[in-house]
């Protein structure tokens, strides 16, 4: 019985870890402040995200596609969707992203 707890314990700790690692190398968009990818930056992950700078982006792609909207909290039309990496220093017109992960 407890050899049977133990092995379990052991399998649900394998699966956290990779499940932990998958977020961890899942793909990023990173949006810039300043006009040509200066000044401060925010990085955003999985899930749904507003954007908040507009000076250039960078979407680091790796394997988890991202879909743009022209509104925050991922409404109004879908602007575009990303399935590799990107990178524009100067001002876009994305209200917020999804990061599917």
């Amino acid at each position: 019985m407890a050899a049977q707890h133990k092995y379990a314990l052991l399998v649900l700790f394998l699966v956290f870890g990779a499940f932990v690692t998958d977020f961890a190398n899942a793909s990023t968009f990173t949006a810039w402040r300043g006009p040509g990818c200066t000044r401060a930056r925010d990085v955003y992950g999985c899930g749904c995200n507003n954007i908040r700078y507009h000076g250039g982006f960078s979407f680091d792609y790796t394997g988890q596609p991202a879909r743009f909207y022209s509104r925050s909290g991922c409404g109004g039309r879908v602007l575009a969707t990303f399935r590799q990496d990107r990178r524009r220093c100067a001002s876009f017109p994305y209200g917020s992203i999804r990061i599917f992960c």
